[in-house]
């Protein structure tokens, strides 16, 4: 059955687990066992299989995501947009998704990381600073903000920046 608060707690525990740079593939199948509802961790899910080479797994689970679309909320709707964008390699489409989830999540720290690695592949290290800056700025405890922003200064003459901002 459906135990949406049990869902949520397995989803919480997993991002924790994620922040931390592990991996939350337990965490988020332990959620979508206690609701397969589940859109956020769903796609959080495809994200950790996709990510960890499990490409037919992850098309197997966006399948069952696309039959969710009718009762996703507009944010969900775009994110699953975005994440199908993802795996097929289509940029313009991802960049075109995360700019309209950031309408709909202003801030979203997630997403403005995505949007910074996105303009960084396509060397638009200045857009990605500007991407960033935000997460930095607000000290969030997620080594890969910080890899990414030196980076960018790096590619911008900015060693010193760069530095300052790894120690």
């Amino acid at each position: 059955g459906k135990r949406p608060m049990a869902a949520l707690k397995a989803f919480l525990s997993a991002r924790e687990v994620i922040y931390r740079g592990e991996a939350a593939g337990e965490q988020l199948e332990e959620a979508l066992s206690y609701d397969s509802t589940f859109i956020a961790a769903r796609i959080w899910y495809i994200s950790h299989l996709f990510g960890n080479g499990s490409r037919t797994k992850a098309e197997n689970q966006y399948d069952i995501l696309l039959q969710q679309l009718a009762d996703a909320n507009p944010f969900e709707r775009v994110m699953i947009r975005y994440v199908g964008a993802w795996m097929r390699g289509d940029e313009p489409e991802q960049l075109r998704t995360l700019q309209l989830a950031l309408e709909k999540s202003p801030g979203n720290f997630i997403l403005l990381l995505n949007l910074a690695e996105l303009r960084f592949e396509s060397r638009d290290y200045r857009g990605a600073l500007d991407d960033i800056m935000p997460c930095v700025r607000a000290l969030w405890a997620y080594a890969p903000a910080y890899q990414v922003a030196a980076a960018c200064m790096m590619n911008l003459g900015r060693a010193v920046d760069a530095h300052a901002l790894m120690r």
